[in-house]
């Protein structure tokens, strides 16, 4: 019997092909396991169906072939004998079939809208629905219209955001991240509230993971710092403002909250009184000349705090000394 290629094609994939092992498209295109039934169940079936019509229309040539050579012994007895070979063939090209489909344990009635998950078990493919699969991959039952799907802080399950609580994370995103080549402007104004985006009267214009803000005007609230006595420490994180005063007893003065080393961070600081008790700087500031200024017992001086090693070195600046 004499396929035709497409038939003889489909045959060989059906037979050299198709397998059961694991789907991988440069070793293994006709893998069956590890997600391989999505690329190949449907082009086997389709395979099986073209090998059994093209055995279907040999056997019929052959039969027609027997009977127009019915007035020749000899022609009707090749016949028969092609006929009898074309059955033969087509029993096996259907086993053989049977075989490479029946090798990869494929579900005999696969249901629509379905997935084939592969039972390492029991070494077979069963159909999982759409919502088994969402339980399998940690999918939150409760997600309805309108709600959003999102790996918790913690990376161990997913949960549910609703549209409110999404708008809420993408404006903090906003305002904590500076996302890149995003301008933000609004008709209100800024306020101290941090957690806001920035509106009018500025301009967040961020290029390259960069803000370069463009400002009319602004405020700053002054930090103060109401400890007294003993050491004393500067939180430079809770402002680039802050004052503190000397009152009681001899004073230790401390720094914390700089930025990571490498960045510069700093503090204005007025320091009231500083003259009025011993008033000790921490052993790493720099001074100017190396000299440490004369505090006022009685009165305000302003000082600039900077460093750029997350508080190694603290360089310190003299602005006025008794300001009145």
């Amino acid at each position: 019997m004499a396929l035709n290629q497409e038939a003889l094609d489909a045959k060989d994939r059906l037979e050299n092909k198709y397998n059961g092992n694991a789907y991988n498209a440069e070793t293994n295109s006709g893998g069956m396991a590890a997600g391989g039934s999505r690329t190949n169940y449907i082009p086997a079936i389709r395979d099986v169906a073209t090998v059994a019509e093209a055995i279907a229309n040999e056997t019929e040539a052959a039969a027609t072939n027997a009977t127009n050579s019915a007035s020749s012994a000899s022609s009707a007895s090749a016949s028969a004998s092609a006929a009898a070979s074309s059955e033969t063939n087509a029993e096996t090209s259907a086993t053989n079939a049977a075989a490479s489909a029946g090798s990869v344990n494929l579900p005999n009635e696969p249901v629509n809208a379905t997935y084939l998950k592969y039972n390492s078990t029991t070494g077979e493919y069963e159909p999982k629905t759409v919502a088994e699969v969402a339980s399998d991959v940690g999918l939150p039952a409760s997600a309805t219209a309108d709600t959003y799907i999102k790996r918790n802080a913690e990376n161990t399950a997913y949960i549910t955001k609703t549209t409110a609580e999404v708008a809420s994370d993408v404006a903090g995103g906003l305002a904590d991240d500076a996302i890149a080549a995003t301008k933000i402007a609004r008709e209100t104004t800024i306020t101290d509230d941090d957690s806001k985006i920035p509106t009018s009267g500025a301009v967040i214009d961020c290029v390259n993971g960069e803000i370069s803000p463009e400002l009319k005007a602004y405020s700053e609230t002054t930090f103060n710092n109401t400890g007294t006595g003993g050491t004393q420490t500067i939180d430079v994180s809770k402002g680039n403002k802050q004052k503190i005063t000397i009152a009681t007893s001899t004073t230790t003065l401390a720094f914390t909250g700089w930025a990571e080393s490498g960045k510069h961070s700093g503090v204005v600081l007025d320091i009231i009184d500083g003259g009025s008790q011993t008033l000790i700087l921490p052993t790493q500031t720099k001074l100017v000349g190396d000299e440490t200024p004369d505090f006022t017992p009685s009165g305000r001086d302003r000082f600039v705090f900077t460093s750029e090693d997350a508080g190694t070195n603290i360089d310190m600046y003299v602005v006025g000394l008794d300001i009145k």
